[in-house]
């Protein structure tokens, strides 16, 4: 009895420590994401991010065309960063010294990146927000029909749109709402703006490896994508799941302590740091996941 159940343990630890198991592309990424350059980088592109955001709102630009330049923007970098990282990755699948930071390789790496990939990077931006924007319109006229009737706060769905643009009406329609009434526009909330997003974000979250890795059509890789992370449902909910538990406990940990500029900034750091480590374990995975699918292909 003893020995099956040191067995059981063993066939456990194992399937931890194996290229299966969920935890797997986590351990790898840690000393990737190690990457002085790469954080640099991001630090850099997130201050300018929010520095023309802020100046834009404060110069009164038209929201498109803020829009506009930040996708631009953030196709461009995204689209090198991308290729680094999966430069980085495939160091290390091949046993080379990827903790070594080369500098001018890496530079050359972003560059290529941004020559190759910009326009699909731009397009797959676009199309990105829509989904966004088309799921979660879906998602509210369902729960408004099906879950949530705005008929039990005494609304109609033109109404709400009007409290919803006017801050003032929405103070003034939230001063007389009863505790039902709350209930059901909480409910709508979660809906829309969390459950939804959720979802939309875990059938998308290889959408990117399998764009970089295969160099099929923006459009084609997303279902393509989608398709991989059925085959292994799973796993691939377990890693969406701490990488979203995490963003949570940071965000909660960090609201929690004194807003000084100290800490504003070293929350951006860790926060920063965690979606590069993030970016390094999906990359993993997806790599690692192919390489199981090719070999098992060859037999």
């Amino acid at each position: 009895m003893i020995g099956k159940i040191a067995v059981f343990f063993k066939n456990i630890l194992d399937w931890f420590k194996s290229d299966r198991c969920f935890i797997y592309p986590f351990i790898k990424a840690f000393p990737m994401a190690n990457n002085l350059l790469l954080i640099t980088l991001a630090l850099c592109f997130a201050t300018f991010n929010a520095l023309y955001f802020a100046l834009s709102l404060q110069f009164r630009v038209n929201i498109i065309i803020i829009t506009l330049i930040l996708a631009l923007f953030s196709s461009a970098f995204v689209a090198g960063f991308c290729n680094i990282v999966k430069d980085t990755v495939e160091k290390g699948n091949n046993g080379e010294d990827f903790e070594r930071l080369d500098t001018k390789a890496s530079f050359e790496s972003f560059y290529v990146g941004v020559g190759k990939k910009y326009l699909p990077f731009l397009f797959g931006f676009i199309f990105f927000f829509l989904i966004l924007i088309f799921s979660m319109m879906i998602s509210l006229l369902l729960a408004t029909k099906f879950i949530c009737p705005l008929s039990s706060i005494g609304l109609d769905i033109d109404s709400l749109q009007m409290i919803l643009a006017n801050p003032n009406a929405m103070t003034e329609f939230a001063s007389h709402m009863t505790k039902s009434q709350i209930l059901h526009l909480l409910g709508l909330f979660y809906i829309t703006n969390i459950i939804t997003p959720f979802i939309v974000g875990f059938l998308l979250m290889l959408w990117i490896p399998e764009f970089i890795y295969t160099g099929k059509n923006v459009f084609l890789s997303l279902f393509t994508s989608i398709k991989k992370l059925f085959s292994d449902f799973w796993n691939a909910l377990c890693i969406y799941l701490i990488i979203t538990f995490g963003h949570f406990l940071l965000a909660l940990v960090f609201a929690l302590l004194p807003q000084t500029s100290i800490m504003l900034y070293l929350s951006s750091l860790a926060f920063i740091y965690w979606v590069i480590y993030n970016v390094f374990t999906l990359f993993i995975y997806y790599r690692t996941k192919w390489d199981i699918e090719k070999a098992e292909e060859n037999g």
